[in-house]
């Protein structure tokens, strides 16, 4: 797949095709060196003995027909902010994984970072026709599985000994998203990106969480709610992703506990989350359905 003409354009951030030649040394420089190993500490490649390294590594992949990549940029001053990728695509399945995601520091934890995924997934949606988009991340990479979740993604499973990564052995998380999915994550994502939601500081008022499980304020009631063709098919992806999350923060709760209560570390492993997992589903469903149409209350800062 050859993107070299697009330019997906955010208001913090844009992507355009990577250039190993043009940003091998800039994103050299700014991902290397002292207290900058961490980016590098769950992707199968890097960190680079030096540029040039480096550069023939981004050439190998653009080469390689499965990888398309993007440099990310500044929307407004084209300073370099990392790296992304379309993976695997397929015209026949139309399907395809977000890969080789490498966010500088200037990038982390920031508005710019969801819209670089945002974008990516707005353009294999809606442009490209994609079906199923994937995401595959090391199982003790916490921070993408919850980035995965966070989006909208669904866990799906977990290849055991999938690989053989910088001595170890790695297992691999399986997330998806479907096109019947993209609607309700579309709208949560473009609520949570919104000026209105961040204040002065730039802090988000509410978590993409929050909102895809609360809905979007209507102006004139204050009440948060769904306006969706599909309320049914919408309510169940509100809990789907409501037990991705849960899953994810009992997982990181049982990661901590384990070895002060001596648990096994099979603990952690996917399978045994369903019971958390069945447990928070239940909650919301015995709660009604349409939880996501709560009027504003004082208990709590969620609708």
């Amino acid at each position: 797949m050859s993107l070299n003409s697009i330019r997906l354009v955010g208001q913090h951030v844009s992507l355009i095709a990577l250039n190993p030649g043009e940003h091998a040394q800039p994103l050299h420089v700014a991902s290397h060196g002292e207290q900058r190993e961490e980016p590098w500490q769950h992707l199968r490649d890097g960190p680079f003995a030096d540029a040039d390294s480096h550069r023939a590594h981004l050439e190998h992949l653009c080469a390689s027909g499965q990888f398309t990549g993007f440099a990310i940029v500044n929307s407004t001053s084209c300073a370099l902010l990392g790296q992304a990728a379309l993976m695997k695509f397929s015209a026949e399945h139309r399907s395809a994984e977000i890969g080789y995601l490498l966010f500088l520091p200037l990038l982390q934890r920031t508005r710019g970072g969801t819209e670089v995924l945002y974008l990516l997934l707005q353009y294999g949606f809606e442009n490209l026709g994609l079906r199923r988009f994937e995401w595959r991340c090391d199982s003790d990479n916490n921070k993408s599985e919850r980035a995965a979740l966070r989006l909208g993604f669904q866990r799906e499973g977990l290849l055991r000994q999938h690989m053989l990564v910088k001595g170890r052995s790695r297992d691999t998380m399986i997330f998806s998203l479907l096109d019947r999915e993209w609607a309700a994550c579309r709208t949560a994502l473009l609520t949570w990106l919104d000026d209105s939601n961040f204040d002065h500081q730039g802090i988000a008022r509410s978590s993409l969480e929050n909102i895809t499980l609360f809905g979007v304020p209507d102006k004139s009631t204050g009440h948060r709610g769904h306006s969706r063709k599909n309320p049914r098919a919408a309510d169940e992806v509100m809990l789907r992703i409501a037990a991705n999350v849960g899953s994810w923060r009992a997982k990181a709760l049982l990661k901590s506990a384990r070895p002060l209560l001596n648990l096994p570390r099979a603990i952690e492993h996917p399978s045994c989350l369903g019971f958390f997992i069945g447990i928070l589903a239940n909650y919301f469903v015995s709660s009604g359905q349409n939880l996501a149409r709560a009027p504003n209350c004082v208990e709590c800062d969620y609708c």
